[in-house]
């Protein structure tokens, strides 16, 4: 493992024994394949197989990811890290030094070693190989990071439709304990489909295309390049989508013969529940009423094809807003970022920015399959 805080690892002595400082390859398989069953059940079977697609290893890197706590043969924390690109305005951060910005993702820490230093130790250590860290965090992940100086905000947000709430497993482990609970929930999901039905009735189908190098093109144009974002370059684009385990389940929608709008998209079936992941969006035609054509049409295509749940994220407010017309749940989503001086601070921590779901982690929490 490369450069070490040798003094910080000094420090974390544990009840177990020495704790001390990794990557995926210093342990056996079985080691990493029991922590992410534990702490990411769900995930798990995607992580034990392709942790090494995911946190870029082999993708010359100037670090080792995931990083990882190791309590004599177990692993007893965990830190993803994936190195990324940052644009604003002409400047770009992670270009030619690729330890310039990491994106921290997938923090864990087994039950039994939460009280002690071994979270703290893998933020400050993952911190040390880049001076800019960017991550969404839930409250608890912010809990920690906030008491090391992290800023956040809250300009990102999540755009859900659910067609068929009554499969949502929080809805389904509600209405078992209550009868007739079942009945009324699929009957608000019937409800819900005749509405949108209706409301998307006169829009065009929407052609569906293979994510290949060539449909991908045009979502290389430049994103407002004001705003802070990740280049959607061929290199990303190619480790993202056309590299992924899963390649084939990626598809761009467009209207049938034109590409003023179109978008990047996903079908995953979470156990039976199939969600649909609209990942990047691309418009050559800014106005808001094309716009929102695209946005019917995309919740036409899924009620065609038996879609449960739709999702989108953006942080860019005029889309969201023409966005909520049909993706009504709104979440906020927290952003949260440290840099090593104030140039760093307000190339992250300005207002503008445009973050999706191909951007960060967002549909990584989701990957389910092996």
């Amino acid at each position: 493992m490369k450069d070490f805080n040798e003094k910080l690892l000094r420090r974390l002595a544990r009840k177990d024994g020495k704790v001390r400082f990794g990557s995926g390859d210093d342990v056996q398989e079985e080691a990493l394949a029991a922590f992410y069953e534990q702490m990411f059940p769900e995930r798990a079977p995607f992580l034990v197989r392709h942790w090494r697609w995911l946190y870029q290893v082999g993708r010359g890197n100037a670090f080792d990811s995931p990083l990882l706590a190791i309590a004599e043969d177990r692993v007893a924390g965990h830190g993803g890290l994936i190195n990324v690109t940052l644009q604003r305005g002409n400047e770009q951060r992670g270009a030619i030094c690729q330890r310039d910005a990491v994106w921290m993702m997938d923090f864990a820490i087994l039950p039994e070693f939460q009280r002690g230093m071994v979270g703290g130790g893998l933020v400050q250590i993952g911190s040390s190989f880049c001076p800019l860290r960017i991550a969404f965090l839930n409250e608890r992940s912010w809990g920690m990071v906030s008491k090391m100086g992290w800023r956040t905000h809250f300009q990102t947000v999540a755009l859900q439709l659910p067609l068929r709430p009554e499969k949502l497993p929080q809805v389904q482990s509600f209405t078992k304990r209550w009868i007739g609970m079942p009945t009324v929930s699929q009957l608000s999901g019937a409800v819900i489909r005749s509405v949108y039905k209706s409301l998307t009735m006169i829009q065009p189908n929407l052609e569906r295309l293979p994510a290949t190098a060539d449909t991908l093109k045009p979502f290389m144009k430049d994103r407002e390049p004001s705003a802070l974002h990740v280049p959607r370059t061929a290199e990303f684009l190619d480790w993202r989508i056309l590299s992924h385990p899963h390649a084939g389940q990626y598809f761009v929608l467009r209207p049938a013969g034109s590409d003023e709008c179109s978008g990047i998209f996903r079908v995953m079936n979470l156990g039976g529940y199939k969600r649909l992941h609209f990942l990047a969006l691309q418009r050559r035609n800014k106005d808001s009423k094309t716009l929102s054509s695209f946005f019917s049409g995309v919740v036409r295509w899924a009620l065609a094809e038996n879609i449960d749940h739709i999702v989108f994220v953006t942080s860019d407010p005029e889309i969201a807003r023409i966005a909520a017309r049909w993706l009504p749940i709104r979440t906020k989503q927290r952003f949260a970022f440290h840099a090593e001086d104030d140039a760093g601070w307000e190339f992250l921590g300005a207002a503008d920015q445009r973050w999706e779901l191909i951007d960060s982690d967002f549909e990584m929490m989701f990957e389910s399959k092996g």
